[in-house]
Parts: structure tokens; sequence; C-alpha cells
């Protein structure tokens, strides 16, 4: 976690956690989840930029929660030194060009760390999703692989369904950046979003809260509370503690044993 509540000028709030599920915790996994962002300022551009990834390790890979952790990381460097590399050409084309280099490199840092010498294991081992966020110079732009779901709104507090859960070929069948056509199977989307109050990052774990399935559409009654929430807070320890217990809550684990990941982000005006 990286300058959550930042000070200075316009900014985002941001706050994001990962719990394990009911599911692992009987049968002794570990959580495979991974959730990491940065609002820190990039030279050149405005403080309010914005990169943050979320990714769902498989249950059934015995290495994914590593797998999670190194496409999160990985994306979010490649983006970050892209977008340092040249903050004056940030647009759609370019944002678009960043999101596919940054998914690409964390596939790279899954296989070469599952190449590394005296310790190779097969890359499905690693299996995981990734969504990838930026938002600069008033765009928002997102890639994805795998279930979970990019959720974003406006000063007018409408959210839109931004990315949407991707699925396998088969009937409950998760893509994974390990996949043999992962890349062929990436969602880019990149829109003009000057006004861009909220967005919400989660895997699928809680997308039976947060989705009003016949609709395809996010569920505002589980959004607008939990921003609302997060406006509230003044500190980054409570808020961390208050995000995991509402993810360790009745009402989540009711409805799903998976590990579950949420990340909000709120931007302020300084």
């Amino acid at each position: 976690m990286r300058d959550a509540f930042p000070c200075d000028g316009p900014r985002w709030r941001v706050m994001g956690a990962s719990v394990k599920g009911i599911s692992h915790v009987r049968a002794g996994q570990p959580c495979q989840d991974a959730v990491r962002w940065r609002t820190i300022p990039i030279p050149g551009l405005p403080p309010d930029t914005l990169i943050a990834a979320v990714a769902d390790g498989a249950g059934s890979a015995r290495h994914s929660g590593e797998g999670s952790f190194l496409a999160a990381d990985a994306a979010i460097d490649r983006a970050a030194a892209m977008l340092q590399d040249d903050p004056c050409g940030i647009t759609s084309p370019r944002l678009t060009h960043i999101l596919h280099q940054a998914m690409y490199a964390a596939y790279r840092r899954i296989v070469e760390t599952a190449a590394q010498p005296n310790y190779w294991r097969p890359i499905r081992e690693y299996a995981t999703t990734l969504l990838l966020v930026i938002w600069a110079r008033g765009t928002l732009a997102a890639a994805q692989i795998g279930d979970g779901a990019v959720v974003a709104s406006n000063e007018s507090g409408d959210y839109i369904l931004f990315t949407t859960p991707q699925r396998g070929e088969y009937a409950n069948e998760t893509s994974f950046l390990t996949g043999r056509n992962a890349m062929q199977q990436l969602q880019i989307r990149t829109a003009a979003w000057p006004n861009a109050k909220r967005i919400a990052m989660f895997t699928d774990g809680l997308q039976n809260l947060a989705l009003e399935h016949t609709a395809n559409a996010p569920f505002p009654g589980f959004f607008t509370p939990l921003f609302n929430w997060l406006e509230a807070q003044t500190d980054e320890l409570d808020a961390y503690a208050g995000l995991r217990a509402f993810l360790k809550s009745d009402r989540v684990t009711a409805r799903t044993g998976d590990d579950t990941t949420l990340l909000l982000a709120l931007r302020e005006q300084g």
C-alpha cells in the first residue's frame, strides 16, 4: 500500500484488502488473492494519477497465491515506468499500449520465476487472473484477463461496469494470465473520464454481491455505502481494518466461501 491518503492537491483516497475465504480456511490454504496500487506523483503527471491492480490465484494451482502477487506487482511496476518515460504523451492509444505491455510484463515475471534454476515449475501452477487500472490526465483505462470486474462512476453517482467478468471456453471455467491464449483474450477499455469520482475493482468472490446479474450492471446498494464509508475515514490503518472486517462479515461470507478482494478509490478535490 502506498500513499493511500495523500494530503496535497487533487488526489485519490484508496483502500484495498484481500481476505482468505472460508473454504480456504477449512482446507488450510493461504489467501490466493492480491491487491496493489500507487498514487504517488509521477514526474510530469498530475498528483492524482492512479495505477491499481487486483489478482485472483486459481484455487487448484499450487503456487497461485505467489502468482497473483507477482502479476500485480509486475504490472504496476511496468505501467509506472512507462508513464514516467513519457508523461506528456498520455492518450488513449498510448494507455492501451501501456496496458498491453504491463499485462505482458506480469506474464513474463511469472515465467521467469517458474524457470529459475533448481526451482523449475510449470507456469500453470502460478495461474492467476489480473485486472489493471490506470487513471491519468482525465482518461480511465483498464485491462483484464479472467473474472472479477472494474466499476466506475462520475460525480453524478451513476455506476457503470467498466470491464466485465471474463470466462473460459466452458461453463465455470475462468481465463488466466498463464493460459495458452491469454493475450488473445485480453480485455482492454479506455474512455475519457475527466470527472471520475469513484473506481472499484474486485475479484470474483464478490461478484454475487457487487453485480446485478440479470441486468449485468453494478449494484448501487453495494458500492454507495462503501464509498460513503471510505469518504468518512481519516486514518489509513483504521480504514484497512474496517475493509477487512467487511470482507469477513456475515454479509459476505454467507454468499461466498472464496477469497475476496476489493479496492476502492475515491477521487477528492484539493
